[in-house]
């Protein structure tokens, strides 16, 4: 008879050092000098001789024997499954524990994350989190947050670690909440349903692109942090002469003194003071004062603390990237958040002069342009930065069959703006790309104007926006007359945003090009409104009558009910899961649905209940699809770069592909990387796709 057969771990480790994770990202983390791996959990994966999978009972392990020896052989060798919550961290700690030199670690290979388990079936958040939102029959011991302060962590009086030896019976409790997380990820993991494979190998991927990291120019960024904390220090001497106010960092404070002159603030937030400085009654002392704090904010450097604090020791910082991180499957940021890099960039002369400590009261401006260029190759090589062209316009193109956007991106110049300034406003495009051109995009002329409206209408309006979304998306800076709909919504955020904002005051709205924008792209766009329209229907469909509905051209989708929950089937095969969907009918003599919702992230600890709308689910499907075609480009990059080929991958963020390259195969792949780009991946026949590169010697835009 077969006996049962080690196929995998699941495993927890409790770890201490003087970094703080939250700051500096497990890879930096790993490497302080007092790291240590206090305890590590693991619970014995078998497969049983009918084909059935069961994890044992969580042990610790021991310090020696051959316990110890085994389990090194199975965390490094990729035939075993190794399952962990949040995977990365006990993946790099355990390099560590191996004693694994900087920028060398287990490969991810078989690397199993039941946090990324949750994120892809829509439950996000910590074990805990996850641990309620699923009421999961076993739950993270709430009483790890005293041990973890107790073991992990220096004595905040005497800056020494607590030893397990001095402290045995709460060490003893220590190992045995590490024994209880094993046993809950293994519950949370029970209750949800797998990953897919092709999912788990871009998982992979996206570790090993964490793993490899990008060099970071630490003299720029310690000269970025160090002359704007002293320009903030005159300002901040400045601000408190003009309102002798003791500390005006102080909300409160500021709040006091607004109010002596006759300017009540319910925030300082920065849209709040952009708002108040524009506003022609303001009291010319608010204006400065309000101008001074912002310039004196700190936000100018706080992506360069962030990259010395995760920068590890041979100078790449790793672990920016966190794979599905939204409920679409796109990557979200850690550390530096590269999705939230600023679009400002210094001149070379500029970043001179902050290098050499000479920026004086431009370091805050200089030090914010100088973020991204920050990031550089290694010596002898340079960036090869791709990034597809329009991403979302030609995805949501395909996905809603708008012929005019499919024959601008396959048979025309892939030019959108200007094409939609022809659909939109009756304009002659080849007239327009002629007055451009010979402008040289000013930004000032009648083309400029025309273009700068299409564009933003175009990046506005796709998801069923309207006035808001032109607002949000740069209306008043491209020109466009936005009547009083910002003075307006601040009226409306003020008064608590009471219900929607068009249906508040309405005798009051009055911003008509705004609506006419909207009015006219809906129009020019009649495929795109239905899909809108299509998209909500199915909702109803799956969450009213338990059917599953495939939809858009050639059944590309599939919208479904599953359980509780409604899932949406994306070309690619991968799912978004909408939790707890519902679909709830208004009033009225024909009753229609007015009330789509699911259970979502919300912005803080937790979940929320979310409204789901056609224009949402739109957005969502055109971001996961977007997504997917880039995940389809990093395997193939991956692939061709385990084979050899000389570039590799360092960042991606959303449609842009950055890879360092020796200075000698720039040229072989920037032409590479073009012709890979235009290639659609196998699920998506006829999406029309294009790669726009270039070659840095540092990163900018």
């Amino acid at each position: 008879m077969k006996k049962p057969t080690l196929i995998g771990v699941r495993i927890d480790n409790e770890t201490r050092s003087r970094a703080d994770l939250r700051k500096s990202g497990v890879h930096r983390y790993a490497q302080d000098p007092d790291f240590r791996i206090l305890i590590i959990s693991y619970a014995p994966i078998v497969r049983l001789p009918d084909g059935s999978a069961v994890t044992g009972k969580p042990r610790v392990l021991g310090q020696d024997g051959p316990n110890r020896k085994k389990f090194e052989r199975i965390i490094t060798d990729p035939r075993f499954e190794k399952h962990a919550f949040n995977a990365e961290f006990e993946r790099v700690t355990l390099s560590a524990w191996l004693g694994m030199d900087t920028g060398e670690y287990i490969d991810p290979e078989n690397w199993h994350c039941s946090a990324i388990r949750a994120n892809a079936n829509g439950v996000f958040g910590s074990l805990a989190e996850v641990g309620r939102a699923l009421k999961s029959p076993i739950q993270k011991d709430p009483e790890g947050a005293a041990l973890i302060k107790l073991f992990s962590v220096p004595d905040r009086k005497t800056g020494v670690f607590n030893e397990p030896e001095d402290y045995a019976p709460q060490f003893e409790k220590f190992e045995a909440y590490c024994n209880r997380d094993v046993a809950t990820e293994h519950a949370i993991a029970a209750l949800l349903p797998g990953i897919p494979e092709d999912v788990q190998r871009q998982y992979e991927a996206d570790q090993r692109i964490n793993d490899r990291g990008i060099l970071h120019d630490r003299v720029l960024s310690e000269q970025a942090v160090a002359q704007v904390t002293t320009e903030q220090g005159r300002l901040m001497d400045v601000l408190r002469r003009l309102t002798n106010v003791d500390n005006p960092n102080s909300v409160q404070q500021m709040r006091g003194w607004l109010d002596t002159q006759g300017w009540p603030m319910t925030s300082l937030a920065k849209d709040a003071r952009a708002a108040a400085i524009a506003d022609p009654d303001v009291p010319p002392i608010v204006a400065k004062a309000l101008d001074l704090k912002g310039r004196a904010s700190l936000s100018s450097v706080s992506k360069h603390k962030a990259a010395l604090n995760t920068r590890c020791t041979d100078g790449r910082i790793r672990g920016s990237l966190q794979f599905h991180g939204a409920h679409t499957g796109r990557e979200a940021g850690r550390g530096i958040q590269p999705q939230n890099l600023p679009r400002a960039e210094a001149s070379s002369a500029d970043r001179a002069l902050l290098r050499s400590g000479r920026a004086g009261r431009r370091a805050p401006e200089i030090a914010k342009g100088s973020v991204r260029a920050s990031l550089i190759p290694a010596s002898g090589h340079r960036f090869v930065v791709f990034d597809y062209n329009a991403i979302e316009a030609r995805v949501l193109g395909w996905l809603a069959n708008e012929l005019w956007v499919m024959e601008e991106f396959t048979t025309g110049e892939g030019k959108i703006y200007e094409a939609n300034a022809e659909k939109m406003f009756g304009a002659n495009k080849a007239d327009l790309l002629a007055s451009l051109r010979a402008c040289g995009k000013c930004g000032t002329c009648e083309a400029c104007e025309l273009r700068s409206k299409a564009k933003v209408s175009n990046l506005a309006l796709g998801y069923y926006g309207g006035a808001g979304a032109l607002v949000a998306m740069g209306a008043e800076s491209s020109g466009i007359d936005c009547g009083n709909y910002i003075e307006l919504n601040l009226m409306w955020v003020l008064a608590g945003s009471p219900g929607k904002f068009h249906e508040w005051k309405p005798e009051l709205h009055d911003y008509p090009e705004l609506l006419r924008l909207r009015d006219l792209y809906r129009a020019s766009s009649p495929a795109t409104v239905s899909f809108w329209k299509q998209m909500a229907a199915m909702w109803d469909t799956a969450a009213l009558q338990g059917k599953a509905t495939a939809f858009g051209p050639e059944n590309r989708a599939t919208m479904m009910r599953d359980g509780r929950h409604n899932r949406l089937v994306l070309p690619s095969g991968r799912s978004i899961w909408y939790r707890d969907a519902t679909a709830a009918y208004g009033g009225g003599k024909r009753p229609r649905v007015e009330t789509r919702m699911y259970t979502g992230k919300s912005k803080g600890v937790g979940h929320t209940r979310v409204h789901a709308y056609g224009g949402s689910l739109t957005e969502n499907i055109t971001q996961a699809v977007a997504r997917d075609v880039m995940f389809d480009l990093i395997m193939r990059v991956e692939e061709k770069t385990k084979a050899g080929w000389p570039g590799r991958i360092v960042l991606h963020v959303h449609d842009e592909l950055v890879l360092e390259v020796p200075d000698k195969h720039t040229g072989l792949v920037m032409a590479d990387l073009g012709t890979m780009m235009q290639q659609a991946p196998d699920w998506a026949p006829g999406l029309p796709l294009k790669g726009e590169g270039q070659v840095m010697e540092r990163y900018g835009k």
